[in-house]
C-alpha cells in the first residue's frame, strides 16, 4: 500500500492510500448499491425499511437500526457519514446514530450471540467477512 500525498481544497495536505487489493473496493467500482445493502439487511433481520424509519421503539426495531448503521457506517467502499445514515433512518439525528453505533461496539464486545448474528448479516450482505468490524 502506497500513501500519496495531495492538497485538497482548502489547501491542507491530505494522505490518501493508492488502490490496492487491500481494500474492498476501488474508486469508482461498486459491487453492492446502498439500497441493496439495505433491502439485505432488512430481510436478513425481517423488518421493512418502513419499520427502520417509524418513529417507534420497539427493542427488535432498535436492534435492527443499530445493526443497520453498524453494516452502513463501516462500510468500506462508501463511507457514509452519521448525517447520511440519520437521514435514511427517518431523519433522525447523528447524535443517535453515534449513540447507535457506540451500544453496538459495546454489546458486541460482552455478547458473543449478538457479536456472531451481527456477523452472519455482514456475511449475509456481502457474502464474506473479510472486512468485518464493529
Amino acid at each position: 500500500m502506497e500513501i500519496i500525498l495531495k492538497r485538497n481544497t482548502k489547501n491542507k495536505i491530505v494522505a490518501q492510500c493508492s488502490p490496492c487489493d487491500a481494500h474492498l473496493f476501488k474508486p469508482n467500482q461498486r459491487t453492492i448499491s446502498i439500497s441493496e445493502i439495505i433491502r439485505k439487511s432488512c430481510d436478513f433481520i425481517g423488518v421493512s425499511v418502513e419499520q427502520i424509519q417509524s418513529k417507534k421503539r420497539d427493542l427488535y426495531l432498535v436492534d435492527a437500526r443499530r445493526m443497520l448503521a453498524g453494516i452502513l457506517y463501516y462500510d468500506l467502499g462508501y463511507r457514509l457519514t452519521k448525517v447520511e445514515i440519520g437521514k435514511f433512518m427517518g431523519n433522525r439525528d447523528h447524535t443517535t446514530i453515534i449513540h447507535l453505533l457506540k451500544t453496538l461496539k459495546t454489546i458486541c464486545e460482552t455478547e458473543e450471540n449478538y457479536r456472531l448474528r451481527y456477523q452472519d448479516l455482514h456475511l449475509h450482505v456481502y457474502g464474506h467477512d473479510k472486512f468485518f468490524r464493529y
